[in-house]
């Protein structure tokens, strides 16, 4: 059946070609505006007036400080001439570099390994407590990330070069961790846009088996990423932890809207005699995609609320992709349904597929329901604060190389600036002791691998023979002397009044939140005097972000569940349609929250916003299935029936589009970034359990009555069973 009658003209059924034109003219645009540049960093969690960065840059402003760059050296002797000359070549080699300011090891700072050794300072920095390796740390030049790729690249060069079987390095600190993410990031990128265009075409071909309606999907689909991309750069967003992620997010939206509007074309195809079937089937399906577009938006919307800037900078390019979804395939995915043939099947009189959605299915629904409730006992063990190691794949290089790092003095850097509780200054022998008491009692902590502090600098300024003549003040004056690198004025200020004591923090067995183990660090200064006026560093502020996580779970979900209520009632004008529609969107977080929980797998700051971006999705489905139920409550006054009509009508779309969903996501399964596969998985988890829940358990709690079920039966068993679905879907 053809629909390119005389009323179409020549010209509306050659539009399709104007699609491609379009989206060659974004590419262009694209390529030359679009950053494909990812950013990670302090600066990209957090927003620049937040107060946990403010008081983060305030430590640096008082105690400036550089990046560190840490290589952990192992041998079987630490004192074999043969390991102190390649620990000294390492150190030259380094040094020569010109974006290294400054290398500290066992060659470059103490006189010798013995020296070293006796040390108090260098002990504690240099020399991990199990004796079979030595750090050497590199001061770097903070220069711009290009930059610093250019330097990771250069240090992983001249590792594979000096390494040895019996001189083993590991390289961690802050430039190599987020260079190493964001190689991660980048790979990410390429590889789901290519595997997104890849499965999705597979999928659209095997559903409408068309190459046609093939290169409009893809086309549609790739018009709506670019679209995004670009809002996305002129708001100045750049690609990140999980802006990444947005070409799958925004390919699969709109391939969610195709499939619907596709299959409604074959049924009106198949059963009325129109002009334009494309139209038809545009206007029918449109306001039940209208619906699931804002039910998206909000999801996103909610993310605005959280304090956290990744989950806000997915909100809003999540918003600007639901919207560019929608527009991409009502406005031209149309133009591609008038250029192909619906080639309609005929209609079977009563297929065993008819036949079996016309049951209750009531067990299985009702299995399916306790069994998703029952995972919700997991909720309050999810864990959102997850160590540092979580973000890296078990036995990946990284992992193990910031595992080695952190069982030898810790890997996650966090700073205390503390003053006198009574007032004073610190440069006498009672501060002194104070100081040098709460040092070590900080070191007995389980959770701190390696502090660094200003008694330990004056140890260290009192091995010397003159010292006994000096006072601490002089002490102080000489550390801060170019002659010792100015070493004093990273630790206390010129009034006296404010010190810093620097931590390492063990994060591989760590079972408690950062948050409970920083109260009790700074307990433990309390107890020796010394009121805390700022905390930063790494460590710190993943604790306010993972705050910030379990925060988003509450008031996001919540602000989405209320803003889906209101969405609900005007979608299903009835008190068991709205129950329905809130308990199976309720079924989604509980599975993906609370299976979280019960496996646990950590939630962290890219795997959080799953709930709220599924929810969105899964929603789609269900108004759908709504919108068709309605349509047929107008052949029947029996509201099962309705529901029957509208299953049989309406589960090779859901079917079709929650395989679109899962899919999509189930890309995110290629990354080598443990964050983005928990992200995906949990969607796809979540789109399965969406599907299903339509198609079970929202007509149970919605219409479900035995006398309902028997009258349809009836016609049935006297062989007058009637299997037609509704192929109308009108808003």
């Amino acid at each position: 059946m053809q629909q390119t009658g005389s009323t179409l003209g020549p010209v509306r059924r050659q539009m399709h070609w104007l699609v491609p034109i379009l989206a060659a003219v974004l590419w262009t645009i694209s390529w030359q505006h679009i950053s494909l540049q990812q950013e990670v960093g302090e600066s990209y969690f957090f927003a620049e007036d937040d107060p946990a960065f403010v008081e983060a840059e305030r430590i640096k402003a008082i105690f400036p400080s550089r990046p560190v760059l840490v290589i952990n050296a192992a041998t079987s002797r630490i004192r074999s001439p043969e390991y102190i000359q390649r620990v000294a070549a390492l150190t030259d080699a380094l040094a020569a570099n010109p974006q290294i300011l400054n290398v500290r090891s066992i060659t470059s700072g103490p006189q010798d390994i013995d020296d070293a050794i006796d040390s108090p300072l260098w002990r504690r920095v240099l020399i991990p407590d199990q004796f079979d390796s030595t750090n050497i740390f590199a001061v770097v030049e903070p220069n711009d990330k290009r930059d610093n790729t250019r330097l990771m690249a250069e240090v992983d060069a001249l590792v594979a070069r000096l390494e040895q079987p019996d001189f083993k390095l590991r390289v961690a600190g802050a430039p190599y961790i987020v260079e190493q993410v964001r190689k991660f990031l980048t790979r990410d990128f390429h590889v789901f846009s290519g595997a997104a265009a890849l499965i999705f075409g597979a999928i659209i071909l095997l559903l409408f088996r068309s190459p046609k309606l093939l290169f409009g999907s893809l086309t549609c689909c790739g018009i709506a990423v670019m679209a995004t991309l670009l809002m996305q750069s002129a708001l100045n967003i750049p690609l990140g932890l999980l802006t990444t992620n947005t070409v799958t997010v925004v390919f699969v939206l709109t391939a969610s809207h195709i499939v619907f509007m596709t299959f409604n074309w074959r049924h009106i195809a198949r059963d009325e005699t129109l002009p334009d079937y494309a139209a038809a089937a545009r206007n029918r399906t449109f306001m039940a995609s209208f619906w699931c577009m804002l039910t998206t938006l909000l999801g996103f919307a909610t993310l605005l609320l959280v304090d956290a800037k990744p989950l806000r900078a997915l909100g809003i390019c999540g918003a600007i992709g639901t919207a560019a979804s929608l527009i991409s395939a009502y406005a031209l995915y149309p133009m591609y349904l008038r250029w192909t043939d619906p080639r309609p099947r005929p209609r079977a009189p009563d297929s065993a597929v008819n036949r079996f959605w016309r049951r209750p299915l009531l067990l299985p629904a009702t299995l399916f329901a306790l069994a998703c409730v029952a995972l919700g006992v997991g909720l309050p063990q999810v864990q959102t604060d997850p160590s540092l190691l979580d973000y890296f794949r078990q036995g990946s290089e990284i992992r193990n190389r910031l595992t080695f790092a952190d069982q030898h003095g810790g890997s996650a850097p966090l700073q205390f600036v503390v003053r006198r509780d009574v007032g004073g200054e610190l440069n006498d022998s009672e501060a002194y002791e104070r100081l040098w008491f709460a040092h070590r009692a900080l070191e007995e902590d389980p959770a701190v691998g390696t502090v660094v502090s200003l008694p330990l600098l004056m140890a260290e300024a009192d091995r010397h023979p003159l010292s006994m003549f000096m006072t601490w003040e002089w002490l102080l004056q000489i550390l801060e002397s170019d002659r010792y690198g100015g070493a004093a004025r990273g630790f206390v200020t010129d009034d006296r009044r404010l010190t810093r004591f620097t931590l390492a923090m063990i994060e591989s067995e760590r079972d408690e939140s950062r948050s409970v183990i920083i109260d009790r660090l700074e307990d433990i200064l309390a107890r020796h005097g010394f009121e805390t006026v700022y905390i930063g560093e790494a460590y710190f502020l993943q604790a306010e972000l993972a705050d910030r996580v379990g925060e988003s779970l509450i008031t996001g979900l919540a602000g989405l569940m209320a803003a889906l209520a209101i969405i609900a009632l005007i979608v299903g004008r009835s008190p068991r349609v709205i129950l329905g529609l809130l308990f199976c969107l309720t079924l989604v977080p509980l599975v993906i929250i609370g299976g979280d929980g019960l496996l646990g797998v950590p939630l962290d700051i890219i795997s959080s916003p799953s709930a709220n971006v599924c929810i969105g999705l899964a929603i789609d489905m269900m108004i759908h299935l709504v919108v068709a139920m309605r349509v047929a409550r107008r052949q029947t006054d029996n509201p099962w029936q309705a529901w029957v009509l509208a299953r049989q009508d309406q589960w090779h779309a859901v079917a079709g589009a929650a395989l679109v969903v899962t899919a999509g996501f189930s890309i995110f399964a290629l990354s080598q970034f443990p964050p983005t596969q928990r992200f995906g998985i949990s969607v796809a988890v979540g789109t399965a359990v969406a599907a299903v829940a339509s198609l079970l358990v929202l007509p149970l709690i919605a219409a479900w009555r035995p006398r309902d079920v028997r009258a349809l039966e009836a016609p049935e068993r006297s062989g007058a069973g009637d299997g037609h679905p509704v192929d109308e879907q009108r808003g």
